[in-house]
C-alpha cells in the first residue's frame, strides 16, 4: 500500500491508500485513539472527510464506483467483515 499525508480535523496525518476513486482517496488510517479505520481524504485538497470504517461504506456504497467497491469487500472480507452494497 502506498503512503499518503491528509489533513484530518486541521492536523496532518499519514496512512496508507487502499484504493481511489476520480477525486477520492480510502487510507487506513490510525485514528486519534490508536486504532486504525477506513479515512475517505478528498484527493484535491488532501483534507479527510469521512472517518470510519462505517461512514466510508456508507459514502462507498452510495457515490462509490463498482471497482472501488469491489476492493473495499476484499479488504473488508480479510479482515473477516462481509457487506452488502443495497
Amino acid at each position: 500500500m502506498t503512503p499518503i499525508k491528509f489533513y484530518s480535523f486541521a492536523r496532518l496525518c499519514s496512512g496508507r491508500v487502499l484504493t481511489h476513486g476520480d477525486q477520492y482517496v480510502i487510507a487506513v488510517a490510525r485514528n486519534p485513539y490508536g486504532s486504525h479505520n477506513l479515512v475517505l481524504v478528498d484527493y484535491a485538497t488532501a483534507e479527510a472527510f469521512r472517518h470510519g470504517t462505517d461512514a466510508v461504506v456508507t459514502w462507498v456504497g452510495a457515490w462509490g464506483s463498482d471497482r472501488v467497491w469491489r476492493k473495499l469487500q476484499k479488504y473488508l472480507a480479510m479482515r473477516g467483515t462481509t457487506i452488502s452494497r443495497y
